[in-house]
């Protein structure tokens, strides 16, 4: 993680923590696993209210292209330069105590520099990666431990030399957390 996604999350869970305080009946997570909604393999802080939660995070979309395989995991060069990504999204879940049935859509992004290869005069570039997913799953709860599983699938779009290229990818979710 980069010095800038670090202090940014720092910041989140500042931010959350005063809210927790501020209202008794919004909910703070901290949520890891597989899957968009984590980063593809990472984290993400979710803030809840009864049944509609709100989260961001961050994980391989930060040192990885979300170019996806067919099985969704994500594949591409790790890039030598600067890298930045980041996920946000929104889920409504059936159970007031944000449980039971869910429904999740999130938008994943990742920049990165590639440094280029002077010798061969190519110069250094960025390359850019956007995904948006909806998933439905099911959140089971045992007092403040959680796990989430769920399926569904979206769209990518992956910078080119020609442009940005859409793919169709598949959204696989499988993660484990707390919730205060």
């Amino acid at each position: 993680m980069t010095a800038r996604t670090t202090c940014a999350a720092m910041a989140a869970m500042a931010l959350s923590a005063a809210a927790a305080q501020a209202d008794d009946g919004v909910h703070v997570a901290l949520v890891g696993g597989f899957g968009l909604a984590q980063g593809q393999l990472g984290g993400h802080l979710e803030l809840r209210k009864q049944h509609f939660a709100i989260f961001a995070g961050s994980g391989l979309i930060a040192t990885t292209t979300l170019e996806s395989s067919r099985i969704g995991f994500p594949v591409g060069d790790v890039a030598d330069g600067p890298t930045y990504g980041a996920v946000f999204g929104a889920r409504w879940y059936s159970g007031a105590s944000g449980d039971r049935f869910f429904l999740s859509t999130q938008f994943g992004f990742n920049t990165q520099r590639f440094p280029g290869d002077p010798s061969e005069q190519m110069p250094g570039a960025w390359h850019h990666s956007n995904a948006t997913t909806l998933t439905g799953g099911w959140r089971f709860k045992w007092g403040a431990f959680l796990l989430d599983a769920g399926a569904g699938g979206g769209i990518v779009f992956k910078s080119t030399s020609l442009g940005f290229k859409a793919d169709a990818t598949p959204d696989l979710t499988l993660a484990i957390g707390f919730e205060i």
